[in-house]
């Protein structure tokens, strides 16, 4: 987004960014009601629904790809916010839903484009009539 920069530069947005989102946690933690413990469980669970399937399958599955990343990230996210605001003492956990979600995400998103990439090569292969 910055372009080439130097890494002095680098370094400084860098730890701008840092102080900014320390500060920005901060904030919220002073204004909020919520005990430590709550704010750690609740920041554990949209590191669960947002970053966990995408960055273990990312890591150990030679099939995953960037689309798969994506539509984890967001069909985790979707589902477990909604079920947070709508139901959140249904029968399956919201954060438990968001996680299966991210994972249906994963596996659709990265397998499908290599489905129709290889079924696309195959009709072409096909000798014309």
């Amino acid at each position: 987004m910055l372009g080439k920069i130097s890494d002095e530069s680098f370094l400084l947005v860098i730890r701008s960014v840092v102080v900014v989102f320390g500060m920005l946690v901060m904030g919220f933690a002073l204004n909020s009601t919520s005990s430590i413990f709550e704010m750690v469980e609740n920041a554990y669970k949209v590191t669960l629904v947002a970053a966990f399937i995408p960055l273990t399958l990312g890591l150990y599955w030679s099939r995953a790809t960037t689309q798969g990343a994506m539509l984890s990230i967001t069909l985790g996210v979707v589902s477990w916010v909604l079920l947070e605001i709508g139901n959140p003492e249904g029968v399956w956990p919201p954060q438990l839903v968001g996680l299966g979600m991210a994972t249906i995400g994963m596996l659709v998103g990265s397998l499908t484009p290599q489905i129709l990439h290889r079924d696309s090569n195959v009709i072409e292969d096909m000798p014309s009539v």
